[in-house]
């Protein structure tokens, strides 16, 4: 079973700027749902009499400073979680969770802008280039497999560790590239519960 919340979910905003109803979303949909979810799955997976496994998708925002203060810390909790249900629910079920860098998919371009903001990401990145997603598929696969047998409550950092504040400052720039009148039926924001046309960022009183 793995939880993963990289869809089209708002995640990005200034905290100074961003409403009570957007920080809420974001925490809800980041760790308090995985919660739910990994609860249910425990008491299909403890009566297994293999693969009693349960991944989360974690983040690099939940290890370091990064834009979307929000974010950020409800994926540190959700590390934190998985740390703590492995305990719980040990030596049945096995938990762990994958933090993955930048990675090339579809929805790159929302965060690191056009070709050239992905490839300038890339290029901070010791191999000169993103994550696929089958390179994220594969570490997913050897933690659930007999492999990571042994692997419970930890967190692998999938990533090549970029250059530090050269590289945080591409994606955030990209972000704020948004216009501050940006709504909800946008598809980079579209996500329930907001309603059509509902501001995320309310405007300077």
């Amino acid at each position: 079973m793995c939880w993963s919340t990289r869809r089209r979910h708002p995640t990005f905003a200034l905290a100074a700027e961003a409403s009570p109803r957007f920080h809420e979303s974001v925490i809800q949909f980041n760790l308090l749902a995985p919660l739910h979810l990994a609860q249910e799955a425990n008491r299909h997976v403890k009566r297994q009499d293999g693969g009693r496994v349960i991944l989360f998708f974690g983040s690099v925002s939940a290890l370091r400073p990064s834009p979307g203060t929000a974010y950020g810390a409800a994926k540190a909790g959700a590390l934190r979680l998985v740390q703590s249900l492995a305990v719980e629910w040990a030596p049945r079920v096995r938990l762990a969770a994958v933090s993955p860098g930048p990675a090339l998919t579809q929805q790159a371009g929302l965060h690191f802008g056009d070709a050239d903001g992905v490839a300038s990401v890339a290029n901070t990145t010791p191999l000169g280039r993103l994550a696929a997603p089958a390179d994220i598929g594969a570490a997913c696969v050897s933690l659930a497999s007999p492999r990571g047998a042994y692997v419970s409550g930890t967190n692998l950092v999938y990533m090549a560790e970029p250059n530090g504040r050269r590289f945080w400052l591409r994606p955030m720039r990209s972000m704020l590239a948004f216009p501050d009148k940006c709504t909800v039926d946008r598809s980079c924001w579209a996500s329930p519960p907001y309603e059509a046309g509902e501001r995320i960022n309310p405007p300077p009183s």
